[in-house]
């Protein structure tokens, strides 16, 4: 069974919305359908080592980037039963028909996939970051999309000019952050969409709050 969020008017990476994959899994193990996860912002970040360990489920096969959460620039991987992974290579498009990555892209890759697997704080980092940019927001009067837990904070603000202005003066004051509007999302639901990072210390998240905090009075929005 294909769990398939792309297809949906607004794309899942604008939301910061962590979807509860049990039941999923549940009605594939009930129908005989092999379960496949799309894990792209939250490959290895979300639970011990991923969406399926925080749910405790097994997913058959999991498809990625090497991009987003991970890090990387370019290319991606699917992991799944050697039967599964034989038959893409001898019939799946993006497979037959892509470039081999880098070297160095391989090597790094492998080594942000060994140090993931040895330690842990990268993931617990993010998760404290989150809440505390999620948190310190809300409390400011900001109202975030998604789940606690999801590092995309995207700041609901509705207006499109709103987010655009209050985007331009972020950068003025040393936050680099993007407002987006239709058609990207929804018309009236207008954004700008952070991305919480192991790498932020408490001191630029806090700095950013500030910024927000600064930035939205002076526009209104809070």
């Amino acid at each position: 069974m294909l769990l398939d969020l792309w297809g949906q008017k607004e794309r899942v990476c604008l939301k910061g919305i962590v979807y509860n994959i049990r039941s999923f899994i549940y009605f594939s193990f009930l129908t005989f359908f092999l379960s496949l996860l799309l894990s792209l912002f939250l490959s290895f970040f979300h639970g011990k080592i991923g969406t399926d360990t925080h749910f405790g489920v097994k997913v058959d096969i999991i498809n990625s980037t090497l991009g987003k959460a991970l890090g990387g620039g370019t290319g991606g991987y699917t992991s799944g039963p050697q039967e599964i992974i034989d038959t893409l290579r001898q019939k799946a498009r993006p497979y037959l028909f892509s470039n081999s990555l880098a070297p160095a892209m391989v090597g790094a890759s492998i080594k942000v996939f060994d140090m993931l697997n040895n330690d842990s704080s990268f993931v617990e980092t993010i998760r404290s970051n989150t809440h505390l940019f999620r948190d310190r927001m809300e409390e400011a009067g900001f109202t975030i999309s998604g789940n606690r837990d999801h590092p995309i904070c995207p700041v609901m603000l509705g207006d499109a000019k709103l987010a655009s202005q209050m985007a331009d003066a972020m950068l003025q004051r040393g936050v680099f952050v993007i407002g987006f509007s239709y058609p990207v999302v929804p018309q009236n639901q207008a954004r700008i969409r952070c991305q919480i990072s192991a790498s932020h210390t408490e001191e630029q998240i806090h700095h950013t709050v500030d910024a927000f905090i600064e930035v939205g009075k002076e526009y209104g929005a809070i």
